[in-house]
């Protein structure tokens, strides 16, 4: 006799079934956890690559790689949002409310004259970035004409041309504008880059935990930023 005449016979399509259920449940109970780390994987890629200067301001592998993440993260972009809000609570309400603010105009402009104070070069370069930045954000919320998520009913849709600002959920301002400094500050102080970047990222999580904004909202506004900041750093090398 041999082993397999010995084993206990089990249908194939029993098994089958059983194999699928208990895959569905790990995917049910682990894909919540995992959806955030797509967003700060990418986030932190975008920051990772971010201070490469030599050669053409974006390389194609580059785009290819950039193209990728923001598909991803627009692929999940109601499930991510979902999980990220999920962790609200009164600690991270208040740090997101805090750098929504610092993240408006007059935050903004502080920041760059303390800049400014601290190094007249670097502060012109985070000038002339953030502008930049501003000019591409603001078109691309007027032509994209995307719903944020606290809209009523939203759906992430896009509506074409709108000046409402209910429909200017893509690109995030206040995401680029962080990947835009922090790639000037890290370009003229690259030792603190972690800081600059790591600061950024927690910038762009904080617009899905308030629901202003869609996680590939943030992607596309961390490219922009970075983008903007390359052309004027290359620019001025």
């Amino acid at each position: 006799m041999t082993y397999m005449e010995i084993l206990p016979v089990i249908p194939a399509s029993s098994d089958t079934s059983r194999t699928r259920k208990v895959c569905r449940a790990l995917i049910r109970n682990a894909l919540p956890a995992a959806l955030p780390a797509i967003l700060l994987c990418s986030l932190f890629f975008i920051s990772w690559t971010a201070p490469v200067s030599a050669g053409p301001v974006v390389t194609a592998e580059e785009a290819l790689t950039g193209a990728a993440i923001f598909s991803l993260s627009l692929s999940y972009d109601q499930a991510i949002s979902s999980s990220l809000q999920s962790w609200q609570n009164p600690v991270v309400l208040g740090s997101s409310r805090l750098l929504h603010n610092v993240g408006y105009s007059a935050g903004v402009a502080l920041t760059l004259g303390g800049i400014y104070l601290a190094d007249e070069e670097t502060g012109i370069d985070a000038i002339k970035s953030v502008l930049l930045t501003q000019a591409a954000v603001n078109v691309g919320k007027v032509l994209l004409g995307r719903e944020r998520p606290d809209t009523e009913n939203s759906r992430g849709r896009f509506t074409g041309m709108s000046f409402d600002d209910a429909y200017h959920s893509m690109p995030s301002g206040h995401t680029a504008t962080a990947f835009s400094l922090a790639t000037v500050l890290a370009h003229h102080d690259p030792k603190r880059s972690w800081l600059y970047y790591g600061y950024a990222t927690v910038m762009g999580l904080s617009r899905v935990v308030l629901a202003r904004h869609w996680p590939s909202d943030v992607v596309a506004g961390a490219f922009i930023g970075i983008i903007s900041a390359r052309l004027v750093l290359d620019a001025g090398d």
